[in-house]
């Protein structure tokens, strides 16, 4: 069965680790973290801002969630090695004729 798209938000909300203890989003009842990227400490990755968490249901399912990266800037690593080539990228692609 799906996982309704608001539990899912909660899940998302609560994998992010870069949040002050008094702004942070526990999961929802029922749900379980059962795993974190970064596996310890209260913040992301310290050279890409990535952080994500597993999360186990009530009905035993699993559900994987990403936070956004946080950067410190515009020029950080996010946007020079991710959004900027893929929007090159996606600019210059060759598109089927019609």
């Amino acid at each position: 069965m799906p996982v309704d798209s608001n539990i899912l938000a909660q899940l998302s909300a609560s994998a992010y680790r870069n949040v002050s203890e008094r702004n942070r989003i526990g999961p929802p009842a029922g749900w379980t973290e059962i795993a974190t990227d970064p596996a310890s400490g209260p913040s992301d990755d310290p050279v890409t801002g990535f952080s994500a968490a597993a999360f186990r249901g009530p009905q035993d399912e699993i559900v994987i969630a990403y936070a956004g990266t946080n950067v410190e800037s515009l020029l950080d690593n996010d946007w020079l090695q991710a959004n900027a080539p893929a929007a090159l990228l996606s600019a210059f692609r060759r598109r089927p004729s019609s």
